[in-house]
C-alpha cells in the first residue's frame, strides 16, 4: 500500500462523520453559546473539516494539510480519525539516490483520534486530543529523460503519537473553529538522514469543524 494515500484519508473520514451528523437528533433543549447562533444540542453528533499544521521536518518549516472527522458523544468524547501530508515536496536532508539524483523527503500519517471537549456549550471552550496511528517516511526524486518520466522512491513505515491542546471557538452551532498546539512523535524512521528524532517535532494546528455538535 502507498502510505501517500494518507492524503485522502481526512476527507473520507470527514464525509463519513458529516452522514453521521446529518443522522443526529436533538434530544434536549439545552443551548450552546456561540458566536452568531445557537439552537440546542445533540447526545450523539458528528464533524468533519479540513486541517492545517505548521511544524519542522528534518530542520525545516513546513506545511501539512489534511482532515479530521468524528462522532461525538454526549458533546464532550470524540472518536474519530484522519490524515495529514507534507504540502511542500522540497524538503531536502541532503540524501542522494545511487545515480546522484538528490532525494525529496516526503511524510504521510493518519490514524485514530480522541478528544475530549472541556464545557463545549461555552463560547470559547479546551480541547485533549491525541492522534494515535501511522504512516510513510520517503524519499522521491522524478527525472525526465527524453520524455519519459523515471522516478526514484525509497520508503519507511512510521509510528506516531501526537497529543495536543486546543483553545476552540463556537461560530455557529454548526461551524467551530480552533488553535491548538502540541508534539508529533515519530518512531521507526530507517530512512539514511531522517531519523526518528528529525521527524519529531512540535506542532501547531488550525481545525475546522462542520456538523451537529
Amino acid at each position: 500500500m502507498q502510505w501517500t494515500t494518507m492524503k485522502h484519508v481526512g476527507a473520507i473520514a470527514s464525509l463519513g462523520a458529516l452522514a453521521c451528523a446529518l443522522t443526529a437528533t436533538p434530544l434536549d433543549a439545552q443551548r450552546n453559546e456561540t458566536l452568531l447562533n445557537s439552537r440546542g444540542g445533540t447526545t450523539f453528533g458528528g464533524f468533519g473539516g479540513p486541517v492545517v499544521k505548521l511544524t519542522r521536518v528534518a530542520g525545516e518549516d513546513v506545511v501539512m494539510s489534511g482532515g479530521r472527522g468524528g462522532v461525538i458523544i454526549n458533546r464532550q468524547l470524540v472518536i474519530g480519525g484522519g490524515g495529514y501530508s507534507l504540502t511542500s515536496e522540497n524538503v531536502r536532508t541532503g540524501y542522494e539516490f545511487s545515480n546522484g539524483d538528490p532525494a525529496s523527503l516526503r511524510l504521510d500519517y493518519g490514524g485514530l483520534e480522541f478528544e475530549y471537549i472541556v464545557r463545549p456549550r461555552s463560547l470559547v471552550h479546551v480541547t485533549f486530543y491525541t492522534l494515535l496511528g501511522g504512516g510513510m517516511a520517503s524519499y522521491q526524486s522524478t527525472r525526465d529523460q527524453g520524455g519519459a518520466t523515471s522516478t526514484q522512491r525509497l520508503e519507511s513505515n512510521v509510528f506516531v503519537l501526537e497529543p495536543m491542546v486546543n483553545v476552540e471557538l463556537n461560530v455557529t452551532r454548526w461551524f467551530r473553529t480552533g488553535l491548538g498546539a502540541g508534539y508529533r512523535y515519530v518512531d521507526g524512521s530507517e530512512l539514511p538522514g531522517a531519523s526518528d528524532s528529525g521527524l519529531s517535532s512540535g506542532v501547531a494546528t488550525i481545525t475546522f469543524k462542520f456538523g451537529s455538535f
